[in-house]
């Protein structure tokens, strides 16, 4: 069809990708808009959205046992994360989702008032 890129793969023929190991994973916004942040004299400012990037993104071990974020970085038009599966996993999700996607009430230090 014309207009649509041809998309190289990148994911390994046959590797199960719910085994346990490290994975760096990106996320693009759709057509690469600067939706979740913009850069003010060298610092990144989220949006509303690049808040509940990064907020959804902590969230993830919460949901899936043996995961664990490594890290996490929220881009203008991005984010990156490197996940630690620690056993095979799958999607679980909570019947009732907690107010607070951070523990007792914290936020990381990315997204605390000065």
């Amino acid at each position: 069809m014309a207009g649509h890129p041809v998309r190289k793969r990148l994911r390994l023929p046959g590797f199960d990708y719910a085994s346990p190991g490290a994975y760096f994973i990106t996320v693009c916004t759709h057509r690469r808009e600067c939706t979740l942040g913009e850069v003010h004299a060298g610092e990144l400012r989220l949006s509303r959205w690049g808040v509940v990037g990064h907020q959804v993104g902590l969230r993830i071990p919460l949901h899936n046992p043996g995961v664990e974020m490594d890290a996490l970085v929220v881009m203008p038009n991005h984010l990156h994360a490197i996940l630690i599966l620690h056993a095979r996993v799958g999607a679980k999700h909570p019947s009732a989702p907690d107010a607070s996607p951070f523990p007792h009430g914290t936020q990381p230090r990315s997204l605390q008032s000065t």
